[in-house]
């Protein structure tokens, strides 16, 4: 079996931007040789022509045996020396490595007696770390003042100080306390969204960190960091409770917030796509297209920092797109987006798009434009998935998709197999949802429909019985990612799916 190189190095490397690369090279230049083995080996792997380990150490030491047993050791000190290198390129826009870097050279300064001059540097420390509110940062900061100060047995600047700095200190901890806090319930409540989904009953769990949630007070002396995440819960809130107009209020304002502290976002952008993305999926939600489409060319202007956000921002533009020509019943025009998706992931090579929401859109736009062969390849890619890592509610509505699917492709012998394995794996987890029975329940008498004729009947009753269910939110919800009503009414129609939801759209 054809070895490869070491996976961390190798994806290391893949994840270089052109500028990083060519810093790397002018870092490295200065320290090494040109044609220095890390230098060949780098470019190799960066090429990605050769695969196999075993190649890629004969071309780096073009056959001498004994050097070649240092293979390990030229990988392992690559990557370092490839981080090392980054860490310079970073210091320029990061602020955090920036301090990181001040603080540094404030103890190398300490412990050469230059006391004078570790306080000056402590000073922009102080500076810049106040400007981004680093709370723990400023508290070691703070350390190092009264530190230097002893050393320089300066009573006066204690006494003077002190009070001021122990103010400082309970100011700096309470606030990343707070912070930590709102984080951490922030998280809580993100673990049960992806875990149940937010309409799926609002578990005991749930119904608990939104009250809390409910409970909670800004103070007076907050700084915008906390701020932000503070109103991201109220945000997650309003969503969890069906509040979509509070909702959208609370992300306008975060906006808002964001914007006018253009410093942090020029640090920190993913707040903001995470704001800009959440009113797109309340306006959508509203059926407010116009809003949805200025919000859709907003994020192609939200200038990306990191890799990860390169990545966000393209996943959370594509899901939102893909969600307008869903709704609007523009599937051709969905299908063509869709490819040019593609390209790029098979440029990026990200896990970034291997989630439920995106198979779930592939199949739907597929379904839409009836490709039911690829629609059908992206529903088994969804329930391929790992169950224990996505939502339970989306697993089973992938299943009734499943049935939906060989309906239109006119597999009636797979139907009853689909329609009983369907069922073990809906009673085998909870008891199924009244819009999860009427669905079956369907199938199950449309495999013994003899004619058209009581094929409309099958389909009026489930039309009766989705249109009775819709007041149930907790069934809704779920509804409401795929439009059964409108693919019962296409049937009873005789019409094409795509066809009746641009009709809905237009009227």
């Amino acid at each position: 079996m054809a070895k490869t190189p070491s996976l961390s190095l190798r994806n290391l490397i893949n994840a270089l931007t052109g500028s990083e690369k060519r810093y790397f090279k002018l870092y490295v230049g200065e320290k090494i040789e040109k044609e220095s083995k890390y230098l060949i080996l780098f470019d190799l792997i960066d090429q990605g022509i050769i695969q196999d380990e075993d190649e890629l150490k004969q071309a780096v030491y073009e056959g001498d045996i004994g050097e070649s047993r240092k293979f390990s050791e030229l990988k392992s000190y690559l990557f370092e020396l490839i981080l090392r290198a980054l860490q310079a390129y970073d210091t320029k826009g990061n602020v955090n490595i920036r301090l990181q870097e001040l603080l540094q050279g404030t103890q190398v300064l300490f412990r050469r007696s230059l006391f004078k001059e570790a306080r000056q540097n402590l000073g922009k420390a102080k500076k810049l770390a106040s400007k981004y509110e680093e709370h723990l940062l400023l508290l070691e900061i703070i350390r190092w003042e009264k530190k230097i100060a002893y050393a320089l047995t300066d009573i006066k600047f204690l006494d003077e100080e002190l009070e001021n700095l122990e103010r400082e200190e309970r100011y700096h901890l309470a606030q990343y306390q707070l912070r930590t806090r709102y984080r951490n319930t922030f998280f809580r409540l993100l673990i049960n969204i992806r875990k149940q989904g937010p309409g799926s009953g609002q578990g005991q769990h749930l119904q608990q960190l939104v009250t809390s949630i409910k409970r909670l007070v800004l103070p007076k002396e907050t700084g915008h960091n906390t701020k932000v995440i503070f109103y991201r819960l109220i945000s997650m809130q309003k969503y969890i409770e069906g509040d979509i107009e509070g909702f959208i209020e609370t992300n306008i304002l975060l906006m808002k917030l964001l914007e006018s502290e253009p410093h942090f976002l020029k640090q920190e952008v993913s707040e903001y796509i995470s704001v800009v993305n959440n009113l797109l999926i309340g306006y959508g939600t509203l059926e407010n297209f116009d809003k949805v489409l200025m919000l859709l060319e907003k994020f192609k202007t939200i200038n990306a920092i990191t890799t990860d956000d390169e990545l966000k921002i393209h996943r959370q533009y594509y899901m939102n797109l893909f969600a307008y020509y869903i709704h609007t019943g523009a599937f051709d025009d969905g299908i063509e987006a869709f490819k040019e998706h593609q390209k790029f992931i098979k440029k990026n090579k990200s896990q970034s798009f291997l989630k439920h929401s995106f198979y779930f859109q592939y199949f739907y736009l597929h379904f839409g434009a009836a490709q039911f062969d690829l629609a059908l390849q992206y529903l088994n890619d969804w329930l391929d998935l790992k169950a224990n890592t996505e939502r339970h509610d989306l697993q089973a509505l992938a299943r009734i998709l499943n049935l939906l699917i060989h309906k239109e492709m006119g597999n009636t012998i797979l139907i009853h197999s689909l329609t009983r394995s369907a069922t073990r794996f809906l009673n085998k987890n909870s008891k199924p949802s009244k819009y999860e029975e009427a669905v079956l329940k369907y199938f199950r008498r449309s495999i013994n429909s003899v004619d058209r004729s009581d094929e409309i009947r099958n389909l009026e009753t489930l039309l009766n019985d989705i249109r009775k269910i819709k007041s149930n939110r907790i069934d809704n919800n779920i509804m409401n990612l795929f439009d059964m009503e409108s693919w019962v009414i296409s049937k009873l129609k005789n019409i094409p799916f795509m066809e009746l939801k641009k009709q809905q759209t237009r009227l």
